[in-house]
């Protein structure tokens, strides 16, 4: 598999000797399969180390934090099947939000992302590739996507670009667990979206790092930071989200 990538079809691939570990099966989800994350903001944005056998610590965070059962679902029957026509799968985050994909050999592109809550459907008119397996430490991808959305009753446009680098290797330590032979994603996120009315861009750049194993092919742990600006609203974010169980 490739990593985490958020546009569409321009792959660039940069794969070197390092193959000490590589994941065959990430992001080959199938329907009902269900996993448990721990979730809870953070002060900073402290990720540690990249490159060879690294260990990443992470076991002494203490913060409020929440719980989301998050699930593979058939997007036959829902409601927004008719909006994203080429999706085959969707992630139900638990918490009202869902990603729409297309599984298809060994790749994922997402056609669309919903959020319940705040009455937001986007839809990827470019879609982007999500996953490429397998995947190997130094392993990238470039790519770029446009999409559409409403948002409190303005119409956006928008076009972005994704760069995604497996960065490092070695040990993860969460505060459920240690997990070896991990390999860890960077991915670098820049969208600029245009109100139809002129009004101002919206622009968000969103920084990750996803770590993955052999033995789940969904993330065992994220962190992740996102900083929107616009003319009405800026916004900054920083969270983590780590594997509590799988059922």
């Amino acid at each position: 598999m490739k990593k985490v990538v958020t546009f569409c079809l321009m792959g660039l691939f940069c794969i070197n000797a390092h193959t000490q570990i590589v994941l065959k099966q990430i992001g080959n989800y199938k329907t009902g399969e269900k996993n448990i994350y721990v979730s809870m903001s953070l002060d900073s944005f402290n990720v540690g180390a990249a490159g060879p056998n690294v260990i990443w610590d992470f076991s002494k965070m203490i913060n409020s934090k929440s719980i989301n059962l998050e699930s593979i679902r058939t997007v036959l029957g829902n409601k927004y099947q008719t909006v994203f026509k080429n999706a085959n799968i969707l992630s139900d985050n638990g918490d009202s939000s869902y990603v729409f994909m297309e599984i298809k050999g060994d790749t994922n592109k997402v056609y669309g992302y919903v959020d319940e809550k705040r009455g937001m459907v986007v839809e990827y008119t470019k879609p982007y590739l999500t996953m490429i397996r397998p995947l190997k430490y130094k392993d990238s991808i470039y790519s770029l996507s446009e999409r559409k959305y409403e948002s409190y009753g303005y119409d956006y446009f928008g076009k972005g670009f994704a760069f995604y680098v497996v960065d490092g290797y070695g040990k993860l330590i969460t505060p459920n667990g240690t997990y070896e032979n991990v390999l860890r994603v960077k991915s670098v996120q820049n969208f600029t979206d245009q109100m139809t009315n002129g009004y101002g861009d919206m622009k968000m750049k969103m920084i990750t790092y996803a770590w993955y194993d052999n033995l789940h092919k969904n993330i065992v742990c994220k962190m992740n930071y996102m900083e929107i600006t616009s003319p009405y609203f800026n916004a900054e974010y920083t969270t983590i989200q780590y594997l509590q169980n799988n059922l």
